[in-house]
């Protein structure tokens, strides 16, 4: 996720890179509800970490757990 934000002394936007992103967010993401990401925090399956009351889920974890449910091809039985 990005977003732009104005550059002191300077007309052009800058984008800036999101390294963490609420639960709600990162189900947005990767296309499931709120409640399910925080199934997948709580079983350990997606790491998350708080910053004060605010629980974070860095974007770098979202990509790898979505990369690790690719599905694989299965040899034919």
């Amino acid at each position: 996720m990005s977003s732009v934000a104005a550059v002191p002394g300077s007309t052009a936007p800058a984008v800036v890179e999101r390294i963490a992103v609420s639960p709600a967010e990162a189900g947005q993401l990767l296309g499931i509800s709120r409640a399910k990401v925080f199934l997948l925090i709580s079983g350990g399956e997606l790491p998350s970490f708080k910053i004060g009351k605010l629980r974070r889920v860095r974007v770098e974890d979202v990509r790898a757990f979505a990369a690790s449910r690719v599905a694989t091809p299965q040899a034919a039985a």
